[in-house]
């Protein structure tokens, strides 16, 4: 008996998506409701781009005040467009940072309804931790780590060489270092999932502590790899971090 192969259009004309048209309708909605969140944040954080890359900029002239007693920071830029376009990166940035947890609420909205009082209750833990350890992990990079990496890039100086930081380069390091620090602090976030969806358990944990040490610090090598003292500025929080999410595996699940 031949089999009849159905062309993939077909099958696609042939689905029912009736049921799901309000999932998307509300999908479409929420989706469009972050975008005008995003643009607005954007604006504002534009108009202020001025005061954010001030902050942005406080690590170096604490680090420049500290070595040589200068009140101003020698920041320059070599392309005619080079400052608007870092104004431009701080304003989008912040912008990011601004409509996340409206993003998540919206996330949230979504899904809520679908869940399980137990799956709710773990998901509202899991979100509240995740964005607290990012929250941390970035100032913590921005206020230690990348101060740290400041002062020994800066210690050239001393060899005769004058520091000129490009506002454009700078700009893009410090952002990468608040969000790859938030990221990395979002190891314990990972963990939790992971021992709550049964991929790994506490007790593996314990036993494979050495291996899940030594990727962090390749971790941490890999995103700061110029100095090992900023290396394990990053690498001892995130140590403390992995043992307490070892031993609040329980609370956490």
């Amino acid at each position: 008996m031949a089999k009849v192969r159905l062309h993939p259009l077909k099958i696609i004309e042939n689905l029912n998506i009736e049921p799901f048209r309000g999932h998307i309708i509300e999908l479409r909605s929420r989706l469009l409701k972050v975008i005008i969140a995003f643009l607005s944040f954007f604006i504002v954080t534009y108009a202020f781009s001025q005061y954010i890359l001030d902050v942005v900029i406080i690590p170096l002239q604490n680090v420049i005040n500290n070595s040589s007693g200068q009140e101003t920071t020698p920041l320059v830029y070599t392309a005619l467009t080079e400052g608007f376009f870092a104004h431009l990166r701080v304003s989008f940035w912040a912008s990011i940072l601004l409509t996340t947890p409206y993003l998540i609420y919206q996330a949230w909205a979504f899904v809520a309804p679908g869940l399980y009082r137990h799956e709710r209750q773990f998901l509202r833990r899991i979100i509240i931790l995740g964005l607290l350890l990012f929250v941390s992990g970035g100032l913590f990079g921005f206020f230690i780590v990348f101060p740290a990496l400041l002062t020994f890039s800066l210690g050239y100086a001393a060899y005769g060489l004058m520091p000129m930081p490009r506002i454009g380069p700078y700009v893009s390091i410090a952002i990468k270092f608040v969000f790859f620090s938030g990221l990395i602090f979002e190891v314990p976030f990972t963990i939790a999932l992971a021992i709550e969806g049964g991929i790994i358990s506490a007790n593996a944990l314990r036993e494979k502590r050495k291996y899940f040490l030594i990727g962090i610090y390749a971790l941490s090598a890999f995103l700061i790899p110029t100095d090992i003292f900023s290396q394990l500025l990053l690498f001892l929080p995130l140590w403390g971090l992995f043992e307490i999410c070892i031993r609040l595996t329980k609370f956490i699940t």
